[in-house]
């Protein structure tokens, strides 16, 4: 038996160190698997007894998310774009239908009976865009003077000559059309300004407005955005009155007149001598003369 007194363990432990050294530089690492690996399972049984548990534990309660793939992320995207885009055209629609509505019901309280609508399809228009060429005619009951609309509510121009097929109509911006005169709708119906407007060639009409005050001498001004109505009873029949004529893009001092203003009127359907359906005004009684007459055919 030896007794490892202090000096031989002096001596020895050099000794252990050394002969350690020399196996790990030179026996190879495969070999030194076979006796080495227990050594260091205890010590990691020792040093960490519980990771394992831990991390099935935290891997079970919250496991690790499955990143999406961009194909799939970019269909989500595309999905939503096109339900938003659905969503805020479908509320465009009802609120232009919202605004045809009450224009609507303003010109059904100013329009007079014997009246009827015949909705017809723009088939041409001249290059200097001063006429239109619409598919209704003397068969269907139309006539010189007739009143031309677009949605039954825009005022649109007047039956120039009249066909058995077609009739050519002048839209109220044309150059030749000559001067209409209208209401700018300051307060509703309860208050207006008259203005008489002539038309530019360039889609708009400009005129002059009346110079009215209020009790107190403050003078009444019309605004941008304000609507312009028909109101001209010599120059159309009592049927048009009250049918828009556009809307304030400008408003000046006049050029003539220093205490009046000036205003630029465009038509809020855009430019007439495009439109491709039009609305035609016509009397009830020459509309059944017209339908009888094609009975009896």
């Amino acid at each position: 038996m030896v007794i490892l007194t202090p000096k031989l363990t002096k001596k020895a432990l050099p000794l252990a160190i050394g002969a350690c050294v020399v196996l790990a530089l030179v026996v190879p690492a495969r070999w030194q698997r076979d006796w080495v690996g227990p050594f260091g399972q205890l010590a990691t049984l020792l040093v960490a007894p519980v990771s394992g548990p831990v991390k099935r534990l935290a891997h079970f309660v919250a496991p690790t998310p499955v990143p999406a793939s961009d194909s799939f992320v970019g269909q989500l995207k595309q999905e939503n774009d096109e339900l938003r885009t659905q969503l805020l055209a479908e509320r465009a629609e009802a609120a232009r239908l919202r605004t045809l509505l009450e224009q609507q019901r303003v010109m059904i309280t100013q329009t007079p009976g014997g009246v009827t609508h015949l909705p017809a399809s723009v088939i041409a228009a001249s290059s200097d865009n001063t006429m239109l060429t619409v598919r209704a005619g003397t068969r269907d009951g139309l006539g010189a003077g007739d009143v031309a609309t677009v949605n039954f509510v825009h005022l649109l121009g007047k039956v120039n000559a009249a066909r058995t097929r077609d009739a050519s109509v002048v839209p109220i911006t044309a150059k030749n059309a000559g001067d209409i005169e209208g209401v700018v709708i300051v307060d509703g119906l309860t208050m207006t300004l008259k203005a008489r407007l002539s038309p530019t060639g360039k889609g708009t009409l400009v005129g002059d407005v009346e110079d009215k005050r209020t009790e107190d001498g403050k003078a009444i001004e019309p605004q941008v955005g304000q609507d312009v109505r028909l109101l001209d009873n010599a120059g159309w029949p009592q049927t048009a009155q009250m049918l828009i004529i556009g809307v304030i893009e400008d408003v000046r001092p006049s050029p003539r007149q220093p205490l009046r203003k000036q205003i630029t009127v465009r038509p809020q359907v855009g430019d007439l001598s495009r439109v491709g359906e039009v609305v035609m005004q016509m009397p009830l009684q020459r509309e059944r003369l017209a339908s009888e007459r094609e009975d009896s055919r």
